[in-house]
């Protein structure tokens, strides 16, 4: 069974982490790796992901699996 919430400003690292396995993976045969590292800084930085919340008014879904 999972649980599906709106993501908070407390999971920013999760979605950190999420975001450092899958998109060097998704993209790296497309993107050199400084075009990675640029774009994980620039979509996937703390503070970033803090203006998107805050500011852009993006949502993050976060999803629980409950054992």
């Amino acid at each position: 069974m999972f649980t599906i919430r709106k993501a908070t400003l407390a999971d920013i690292e999760i979605i950190r982490t999420l975001a450092t396995q899958t998109f060097p993976a998704t993209y790296q045969h497309i993107l050199t790796p400084e075009q990675i590292d640029y774009m994980m800084d620039w979509m996937y930085s703390s503070e970033s992901l803090r203006n998107q919340m805050e500011k852009e008014h993006h949502i993050y879904i976060h999803r629980l699996r409950r054992m």
